[in-house]
């Protein structure tokens, strides 16, 4: 196995007779791996429980279906990496980079599991598409921004500081997610259910919340300029330290910081 880590850093630096890293479908559970440059390394339905990928370079790699649940990912770069269908679950991604990362429902076609891999983690031939699930994680700080969330699995997570600019969340769940001062600027948020979340001054504008479920959502201090709210319930919010919208016409009432009207599409 380390001859393929070490075949495919030589493959990056176009050494002749050298392939790219393949461990598809692998049980690497519990090893180390930090600090590793694994750009365009093939790990679609890898066994990565508990690994150990922080401030590894994984940008462009291909992670279809990969299990990633308890992952040290701090740091990690997975800029423009293929994550369909990934499941993350309780992984620490702080500071970690996801821009441009396809994280939208995947079903890996494998037929049958691995050792090591459940058929609750990997999805099999015949089976509905996965939703890629990131709950409960840490993503504090993490840059999100340009990526392809479409019904992922965000229930819990931590994204304090985070950036998700425009980035494609539509069909999302958020619920009770903590996203507190959290750019999420120009993102679709179309339909994401963010029921008992907490937005306390976080930067929405610009954002698509077209029919959002935002019962118990906090919104104290929120940017909401330009935001689209149709179809939204706006009774179901807290709206502490910044105006309500109006409910027909979704405008904000006072003067202040972030009275731009806000459209309702």
């Amino acid at each position: 196995m380390e001859a393929v880590f070490q075949g495919h850093v030589r493959w990056l630096e176009n050494t002749p007779g050298e392939v790219r890293g393949n461990l598809a479908l692998q049980n690497l559970s519990g090893l180390n791996l930090s600090s590793g440059k694994f750009s365009r390394f093939k790990l679609a339905g890898a066994n990565l429980r508990k690994v150990d990928l922080s401030n590894t370079d994984l940008s462009e790699a291909d992670l279809f279906g990969a299990v990633m649940v308890h992952a040290n990912l701090r740091g990690t770069n997975f800029f423009k990496a293929d994550m369909r269908g990934a499941n993350m679950r309780r992984s620490i991604l702080n500071n970690a980079i996801l821009a441009g990362a396809n994280l939208s429902p995947g079903v890996l076609m494998t037929g049958e599991p691995k050792e090591g891999q459940g058929t609750d983690d990997t999805a099999f031939a015949g089976a509905n598409e996965a939703c890629v699930s990131l709950e409960k994680a840490k993503l504090i700080n993490a840059n999100l921004c340009y990526a392809d969330m479409r019904q992922i699995c965000l229930k819990g997570a931590y994204f304090n500081g985070a950036k998700l600019n425009h980035a494609n969340l539509s069909g999302a769940d958020l619920t009770q997610a903590t996203l507190i001062r959290t750019e999420i600027m120009e993102t679709d948020l179309s339909g994401a259910d963010l029921s008992g979340a907490n937005l306390k001054g976080a930067n929405l504008q610009g954002s698509n919340l077209t029919g959002a479920k935002l019962d118990g959502a906090n919104l104290a201090n929120a940017n909401l300029a330009g935001v689209i709210l149709k179809d939204v319930d706006l009774s179901r919010p807290t709206w502490e330290g910044q105006t309500k919208p109006c409910p027909r016409h979704r405008k904000a009432m006072t003067c202040g910081p972030w009275s731009t009207p806000i459209s309702n599409g």
